[in-house]
């Protein structure tokens, strides 16, 4: 049993009360909101969860009183500052709830009713909301690359993303309206394919001057310079990678080098690439009702190799832990379907095995996401996302034998 700190605190980060609990065994936001309540009463928003996103030891869960809400209880001193939280983020303050969704409301032009964690962690957060106008995601992140993104997806691909109702880059904030669920639970062919298609039309739109202004640029051709700088023991046991790991991800060196050459070969123009394109990243309707395939979450959009894009969208349906997805139960070729419906309607002619684009994926995204996190911190001390080392674990399903 894990005992944890609950702090209330005010705008300001003075305390409004404290107290000891054993941790709930649901720590969603939503489940920890509900064990703060038994202990501060109704009306409580988690700021922080103490470090429960990333897996780590406890440190205090950090709550506010929303507007309205129960006088605390609790059986700590109140009217202390709160301790401080190194690398705060502007989403775990006390005020922000507040202050977004008053935002949101006039963006919306109604009012509010419902808002409510989806996820959130260092990196950024999700909240729905829910009101007259309908439901809406709020998203804010570090910075403002993805309202940059948006912006440039609303502007040149609005029929193939969710509805952008409103951005502020100065706090990093994007609204979207709800445009469906996730690709991942369809069992319907028919939606997988509407998928590779939406992603053909991205990747075949035109850049002005070889460039899409607000996207950043990966290189293609730089990919194997920044993997001589990922694939060193050093660098993958920092990451927290066993001995076999790494070994495992050395092997497969000349492998991926090769499908670069190939993919390079293959496919040599850059395009508007999603970044981040995987089955819960595409929305499709409720079955039997009429609508497309359109993508979300631009926060890793740029321009590059578009290949890379089908890799990682492959690789993720792929996984041996999703054999039991029904539409692999039903199309136990749903890879090469997909492959084959997304060179059809990019006009793509070549012979590459979808495996050997899925594994290069994965290293192109292993070598960008080392060079975004290596230096990185956040409120979790000695905490790093790992993105990297879990892509070049991933990689080895894919990888030559």
């Amino acid at each position: 049993m894990t005992v944890a700190e609950l702090l209330l605190v005010a705008d300001g980060a003075g305390v409004l009360a404290s107290a000891c609990r054993a941790l709930p065994h649901e720590t969603s936001g939503a489940g920890l909101e509900a064990w703060a309540a038994r202990v501060f009463g109704e009306g409580v928003w988690l700021l922080h969860d103490g470090g429960l996103w990333a897996g780590r030891g406890c440190g205090p869960l950090r709550f506010e009183r929303r507007a309205g809400g129960a006088v605390p209880g609790g059986t700590g001193p109140a009217g202390a500052a709160a301790p401080p939280l190194p690398g705060e983020r502007s989403w775990q303050r006390a005020g922000w709830r507040d202050g977004v969704t008053a935002w949101a409301q006039g963006v919306l032009g109604a009012p509010v009713t419902r808002c409510a964690w989806v996820h959130a962690s260092d990196v950024g957060a999700v909240v729905v909301l829910d009101g007259p106008a309908g439901r809406a995601f709020l998203k804010v992140g570090e910075d403002a690359r993805e309202v940059v993104a948006a912006r440039w997806v609303a502007r040149h691909f609005p029929h193939g993303s969710a509805d952008l109702l409103g951005t502020d880059t100065a706090r990093g904030l994007l609204l979207t309206r709800d445009a469906g669920t996730a690709l991942l639970g369809s069992a319907d062919l028919n939606d997988w394919r509407r998928a590779v298609r939406r992603m053909a039309d991205l990747h075949t739109l035109p850049l002005d001057g070889g460039g899409a202004e607000g996207l950043p640029v990966q290189a293609f051709a730089a990919l194997p310079g920044r993997l001589e700088g990922l694939l060193r023991e050093d660098v993958l046991l920092g990451w927290g990678m066993t001995d076999a790991q790494v070994q495992r991800a050395l092997a497969a060196r000349p492998a991926v080098l090769d499908a670069h050459a190939r993919v390079t070969a293959a496919c040599p123009r850059a395009a508007p690439c999603h970044g981040d394109l995987h089955a819960n990243n595409v929305l499709v309707p409720p079955a039997r009702t009429p609508g497309d395939a359109r993508l979300f979450d631009w926060s890793e959009a740029h321009v590059g190799q578009p290949l890379m894009d089908v890799g990682w969208f492959l690789a993720f349906v792929m996984l041996p832990f999703r054999a039991d997805l029904p539409v692999r139960a039903a199309y136990p070729d749903l890879a090469e379907r997909l492959w084959d419906g997304y060179r059809d309607a990019a006009g793509l002619d070549t012979a590459l095995p979808w495996r050997d684009v899925a594994l290069l994926s994965l290293y192109a995204r292993a070598a960008a996401y080392d060079a975004r996190y290596r230096a990185w911190s956040g409120t979790v001390p000695g905490f790093r996302p790992l993105y990297a080392p879990y892509a070049l674990r991933t990689a080895a399903h894919f990888a030559p034998a």
